[in-house]
């Protein structure tokens, strides 16, 4: 009795630190986005996204990633002057410009910035306009005209089109990137 007992023990000892190796953590998005929504625990947020952030990099989960980095750009926007607008969203440029990301996040990339210009030229400034311009990034995006805005939302969603088909070549045993990638809805992001 006391030898099973031991060897029932051994076994839980042995075999639960590979199950808790193979279980993946699941996030509350619902409740993250909606304490962003209330402006609510703001930097508690956004510790908690970094740590979502390094397990979705170590893990090549880019769904979480990028989910995670755009959700530290909203609390980034609401912690932050409206003028960093753009500064606030630099991470974009540079995962879209580095060439060893991975297609499936750039092409979630390209969605997001196409979105975020989208939304920057409908946008009711605060500020002249000239007091968005970041002059010491890549892309100076707040000193372009509306026209050169729209083309560069249209430039981004074909990216995002190309990369899409791509994706779904390179990136078959990832149905939540291909989801990702294929199904957001695009009349959320395009002007009516």
């Amino acid at each position: 009795m006391k030898i099973n007992a031991l060897l029932f023990l051994l076994l839980i000892i042995w075999v639960r630190p590979a199950v808790s190796q193979t279980l993946k953590p699941v996030y509350r998005w619902d409740k993250i986005e909606q304490s962003i929504k209330e402006k609510d625990r703001l930097v508690d947020l956004r510790v908690e996204l970094w740590e979502i952030k390094t397990v979705a990099e170590k893990d090549k989960n880019d769904v979480e990633l990028a989910r995670a980095l755009y959700c530290d750009m909203l609390i980034k926007d609401l912690l932050t002057e409206d003028s960093l607008y753009f500064r606030n969203s630099a991470f974009i440029d540079s995962i879209l410009l580095h060439p060893t990301s991975r297609p499936a996040l750039k092409t979630i990339m390209h969605l997001m910035q196409a979105r975020r210009l989208d939304l920057f030229s409908r946008k009711s400034l605060k500020f002249n306009r000239a007091t968005y311009q970041t002059k010491d990034l890549t892309f100076n995006y707040a000193e372009r005209s509306e026209k050169a805005l729209d083309s560069l939302v249209v430039s981004h969603l074909l990216a995002w089109g190309v990369n899409c088909r791509v994706c779904r070549e390179t990136c078959a045993g990832c149905p939540a990137t291909r989801m990702y990638c294929c199904l957001t809805p695009i009349w959320k992001i395009s002007r009516s």
